[in-house]
């Protein structure tokens, strides 16, 4: 009964983060108004949900001011963090957490940087760094839900500010095109490369 409740649960979850996002979206398309899509984006782009977030990012600095990109993608990916958190705190006693644990225990940038988990947080919502594994750490150390979703902020909302401040300066609208398939050509050969190290976890470890 109790496993029946939380999966009722984490469905909840997951078509709360749909409904906003096709909400937003939605709106954004009928009234032609591309923060609101940009929002909608965001709110999926956000999650655990493979989505190409910073090609939204490039994409979106052609309409958007850089600090309004960067202020709303950082708040929106806090916000995210959050729902995550209650969403794993449901999911932690289904077999497949187990797995992702010790997936979590193979990497050695974790290990490096757990003492330092607010820092560590900054570090890999700012830069290249595989942020999914520091996401997965902080909710399964049970790490404090206010300095999760400053630290978010602060690394994803410079992260994007950069992003698109040098899209809007540097790139022009003929090869914004190219830079846009590059970063989505990236982002799934990192989540092809991250399956494949989530798959081939030792089963021991």
């Amino acid at each position: 009964m109790l496993q029946r409740s939380r999966t009722a649960e984490l469905w909840l979850i997951a078509a709360a983060f749909l409904a906003v996002t096709a909400t937003l979206w939605g709106l954004g398309r009928f009234f032609d108004e591309p923060v609101l899509s940009f929002m909608g984006l965001m709110t999926l782009g956000s999650t655990f949900v493979p989505m190409p977030a910073d090609a939204y990012v490039v994409n979106a600095s052609k309409f958007i001011d850089p600090i309004t990109i960067g202020l709303l993608g950082g708040a929106i990916n806090s916000l995210a963090v959050v729902g995550e958190r209650a969403f794993l705190d449901r999911l932690i006693d289904y077999p497949i957490f187990e797995k992702v644990k010790r997936f979590i225990g193979t990497n050695r940038f974790v290990e490096a940087l757990e003492g330092q988990m607010f820092l560590g947080l900054i570090i890999a919502a700012a830069s290249p760094l595989p942020f999914e594994v520091f996401r997965f750490v902080a909710c399964a150390r049970n790490y404090d839900r206010v300095r999760y979703a400053i630290a978010t902020f602060i690394g994803r909302g410079g992260r994007y500010y950069v992003l698109a401040l040098g899209t809007s300066r540097f790139i022009d609208d003929a090869t914004l095109p190219w830079i846009v398939g590059t970063l989505v050509a990236l982002f799934l050969l990192g989540v092809i490369q991250s399956i494949r190290r989530f798959r081939e976890t030792p089963k021991d470890l």
